[in-house]
C-alpha cells in the first residue's frame, strides 16, 4: 500500500505539490491525473525517494521507499519514457534493471510474455518498436506489486495498449498496473 500524507513539495517560493493526501490500495488500478505542471511527476518522484518532500510523509509498504534495499523488487516505475535507451532490446534494458535489483533473470522473459512480446519483439531494438508496442513494453519495467508510470508521449492509443496483456484482466496479481500508460 502507497500512504501519502499531506505532502509538500516547494521549489524556492513556487509550491508545486501542497498538502496532498491519499492512499494506494493493493489490488486496484488507480489513475493519477492533473494538467502540466500540477505536480503528478513531482509525487511520483517523491514517493520514490528521488525528491524530498519540503512537508508530510510517504510510505510504500509502512515504510519510506529510500529505506528499502533494492527498491525494484517492491516497486516498479517508469518516469519518462525518454529515459530507455532504444539502441537496446526490451531483453537487454529489463536484464540490467533485473541484475541490480536481485530479480530472478527468468523473470524478464516472464513478464515480456505477460505483455506479448516474447520471442523477436523482446528481442527487437525499442527504438523500431511501434506505438502499440511502446506501452506494452514500458509496463514491463514496472510489474512490482506497487507500479507507478507517468507518460509523455503522444501519439499511442487506448485501443493499442489495452489490447495488451499488460493493462486487461490477463495482468497478474502480483503486478498490478496503477494505470494504462496511454492515458
Amino acid at each position: 500500500m502507497i500512504e501519502v500524507k499531506d505532502l509538500t513539495k516547494r521549489y524556492g517560493a513556487t509550491t508545486a505539490v501542497q498538502e496532498l493526501s491519499f492512499t494506494v490500495r493493493p489490488g486496484h488500478v488507480t489513475g493519477f491525473l492533473g494538467p502540466n505542471g500540477a505536480g503528478k511527476s513531482t509525487t511520483l518522484r517523491m514517493i520514490l525517494g528521488l525528491n524530498a518532500p519540503t512537508g508530510g510523509s510517504v510510505t510504500v509498504g509502512g515504510r519510506p521507499f529510500r529505506d528499502r534495499p533494492r527498491g525494484l523488487r517492491h516497486v516498479g516505475a517508469l518516469l519518462d519514457a525518454g529515459d530507455v535507451h532504444g539502441g537496446r532490446s526490451a531483453v537487454a534494458h529489463l536484464a540490467v534493471l533485473a541484475r541490480g535489483n536481485r530479480i530472478p533473470r527468468p523473470r524478464v522473459d516472464e513478464v515480456l510474455a505477460e505483455v506479448g512480446l516474447a520471442g523477436a519483439a523482446g528481442r527487437r531494438r525499442i527504438a523500431g518498436y511501434s506505438l502499440g508496442m511502446r506501452p506494452c513494453y514500458l509496463r514491463c519495467s514496472a510489474t512490482r506489486r506497487c507500479c507507478s508510470s507517468t507518460n509523455r508521449s503522444t501519439g499511442s492509443t487506448r485501443k493499442a495498449c489495452c489490447g495488451c496483456a499488460a493493462c486487461s484482466g490477463a495482468w497478474p496479481p502480483r503486478a498490478a498496473p496503477s494505470s494504462c500508460p496511454a492515458i
